[in-house]
């Protein structure tokens, strides 16, 4: 490509002509001015003429070594549509944003006001820079360096850089700005119109079961029947939590704030019509997954209080702007409702659930501090890989790929490795307390229900870091046995990895396909006993190409399985206090109600279950299953010294129920065995299995 053609004039004199952004290219390796159409490459420190050819034309907004040559069509992908707005740099393949949405023309809309201090890299908000500097307006790239002159080293080390560092983020990513008060944030880019988002569904989960447990007020469905519709009841649109009693807050405002509107795909503003509602029930899913690993609750119910919480309000609105999205980094602090430091523009997010979605967890991402996923070639890179396994990170371009993940630059031309987990971390967001053991002796027992002859199980967990391993535990009998493990139905993260173990730790089936996110293991086993299942996240080929590592997986899961029925073989649960199973339930409607299965496999055996409860009525029934027509069931409550405080009444077999007054909180035990019918308690009798329900009309004790 040829330069301009200028008169002979001496370096110097050509130097001092120059603006600052031209001397400072002065050496580079080559240039690409955005808006202009001009390239010129392999520029030396001695030829500042060919500099001077496009120094009274826009600032470059991408500095390219000369090592890695680019060709045309790569440059022109890069640019602008014109002067005023910056490229939409996508990664390889992905068609470059169009010139169909409103241009950025008054950055002053993205500013937060003078009195908002974002975190530090070390996490504090205490001897900030910002309240000496007055900038003249927002900016990017060189103007935005000249712009803060000698603010520039304070900023940088706010921020956790250098200088340079700062300085070459700033030149290198032309979303990055400077707002009036010297304060970093990311304008981002939308959908590209011509590209089109990835499918709203993932139909290899379509109507899965949706893996997340409840807690407190928390209204998570435990299933979803699909993703035509809403989820939820209309009425829980607006009052969806992910971890209500979490401290760590991150608030999906679709109901607008100030000047700028709310959600709206129907131009009825201030209404939510049955799909608007549907959608956001949808859009808040797919959120949630991407947080679940973490102790945040992610919301679309305003905060009744902020006393004592950490966190950010991310808007999603139906106003006309230029962009994407956009969030000030390191907005993740003391929570306030508004004004909302990170904002979502659902016009140029194709209205769409998976779209819009990305977005929120992305902005929400540099809140938390982290930068982009890029390359040399682009801001955002988009993935690798194709169909359900199809990669790309949460903090590149993820609207096209179905696998969205965490990442840490593991993938080839990467130019950000920072570790995600740790730059959240320092920001104030943590993984969760494990919800599941690590190893054999840590175990959840799970305990199966009798279904069509069979045992059946199910559980609900989450993979909390890249190194987690849940283990559960089972009895089953001899034959046939099977177990899917799956990710959330809702853009789940987790690449699940499966094994099948005996109680000697022999491996009896694994199961890890390369083209699905979820595993299933079959086997026919030798003998009755207990087993074991490991779960973990798992990643696929080399992520240089087409995969990815486990760096990213982690996130919600949900176990169904079905086994033979063992009776009569091994004990299902403790014989004494000391070796009880830890019952827990969950609250709805300030009623606690639990429930357990178990197995009375011999005249001998009693199962023993843990309560930890606070003052209430309690009631416990105890029935026999299908298949157990001879068992009478026996019920007793005891303290924790192991005093009988009441018995059940056996005078209406077969079943059994005891109720009771907790006056004190403290932990209770219940003790069930078989009895003959009629017979007083404490005679054994037969064997089979039985279900254990009750209710407690109080709230759960702390932690449980």
């Amino acid at each position: 490509m040829s330069t301009k053609k200028l008169p002979a004039r001496s370096t110097g004199s050509l130097l001092k002509r120059m603006p600052a952004w031209a001397r400072a290219l002065a050496g580079m390796a080559a240039v690409v001015a955005v808006g202009v159409g001009v390239a010129v490459a392999g520029l030396g420190a001695q030829k500042p003429e060919a500099v001077a050819a496009v120094a009274t034309k826009t600032p470059p907004a991408t500095l390219i070594p000369a090592a890695g040559a680019v060709p045309a069509a790569a440059v022109s992908q890069q640019m602008g549509n014109n002067a005023g707005e910056p490229a939409a740099a996508l990664a390889p393949a992905v068609p470059p944003r169009t010139a169909t949405t409103a241009p950025r023309r008054d950055l002053s809309a993205y500013e937060m006001p003078a009195d908002f201090v974002p975190t530090s890299a070390a996490g504090s908000t205490a001897n900030a820079p910002f309240a000496g500097i007055f900038l003249p307006e927002i900016s990017n790239g060189q103007a935005a360096i000249d712009s803060l002159g000698s603010h520039l080293p304070a900023v940088a080390d706010w921020y956790g850089k250098s200088s340079a560092e700062l300085a070459q983020l700033l030149l290198s990513d032309r979303t990055v700005h400077v707002d009036r008060r010297g304060r970093l944030l990311h304008i981002d880019d939308g959908v590209a119109v011509e590209h089109g988002p990835a499918p709203d569904t993932h139909p290899a989960y379509a109507g899965a079961p949706l893996p997340a447990g409840t807690e407190g007020a928390d209204v998570v469905s435990g299933s979803v029947p699909s993703t035509a519709g809403a989820p939820f009841p209309a009425d829980q649109t607006f009052a969806l939590h992910s971890r209500s009693q979490s401290s760590r807050v991150i608030h999906l405002n679709f109901r607008g704030e100030g000047s700028n509107p709310a959600f709206d795909l129907d131009k009825l503003p201030g209404t939510f019509s049955t799909t608007e509602q549907a959608l956001i029930q949808r859009i808040w899913l797919r959120v949630a997954e991407d947080y679940a690993a973490f102790d945040v609750d992610i919301t679309t119910e305003a905060p009744k209080t902020t006393a004592g919480k950490t966190g950010v309000t991310i808007l999603i609105t139906s106003r006309v702007i230029g962009a994407g999205g956009y969030a000030y980094l390191n907005a993740f602090s003391a929570l306030k409702v508004a004004p909302a430091p990170a904002f979502c523009f659902q016009n140029n997010l194709a209205n769409a659930e998976k779209p819009i979605a990305e977005c929120v967890s992305h902005e929400v991402g540099h809140t938390l501090g982290l930068g982009h996923q890029g390359t040399n070639l682009a801001t955002y890179y988009g993935g690798q890989g194709s169909g359900e396994t199809g990669w790309a990170p949460i903090m590149g371009v993820s609207y096209y790929k179905n696998l969205t993940q965490w990442a840490k630059g593991e993938y080839a031309g990467a130019t950000n490795k920072e570790d995600a987990y740790a730059v959240m971390a320092r920001q104030g967001l943590s993984a969760r307390a494990d919800d599941h053991g690590n190893t054999a002796d840590k175990a959840t027992r799970l305990i199966g229900k009798v279904s069509n002859g069979l045992l059946a199980f199910a559980v609900n967990g989450v993979i909390e870091t890249p190194t987690d391993i849940d283990i559960f535990s089972f009895i089953a009998g001899a034959g046939e046995l099977s177990f899917n493990v799956r990710p959330s139905a809702w853009s789940g993260n987790v690449d699940i990895a499966l094994e099948l173990r005996d109680d000697s730790g022999k491996l009896i089936a694994s199961s890890n396909p390369d083209t699905q996110l979820g595993a299933l293991v079959s086997a026919t086993l030798p003998s009755a006993g207990v087993y074991f299942l490991a779960i973990k996240g798992s990643g696929k080929g080399d992520p240089k190409t087409t995969g990815y590592s486990s760096y990213g997986s982690i996130g919600q899961y949900a176990v169904s399985g079905t086994a033979a029925i063992a009776v009569g073989v091994v004990d299902d649960h403790g014989s004494s206090r000391q070796l009880a199973t830890p019952v827990t339930g969950q609250i709805k409607n300030g009623v606690l109600t639990f429930a357990a299965n178990g197995a009375i496999g011999t005249a001998a055996d009693a199962d023993f279950f843990k309560l930890v409860l606070v003052a209430g009525q309690l009631t416990v029934r105890a029935a026999p299953l299908a298949g157990s027509d001879n068992l009478v069931v026996g019920i007793e409550l005891q303290d924790a010294a192991g005093n009988v405080i009441v018995r059940s009444n056996t005078a209406t077999p077969p079943y059994a129920t005891v109720s009771f007054n907790v006056l004190t909180a403290g932990t209770f035990y219940l003790r069930t065995s078989g009895t003959a019918k009629n017979a007083a308690f404490g005679l054994y009798g037969p064997v089979g299995q039985y279900s254990l329900s009750g209710t407690l009309a109080a709230t759960v004790a702390a932690g449980k």
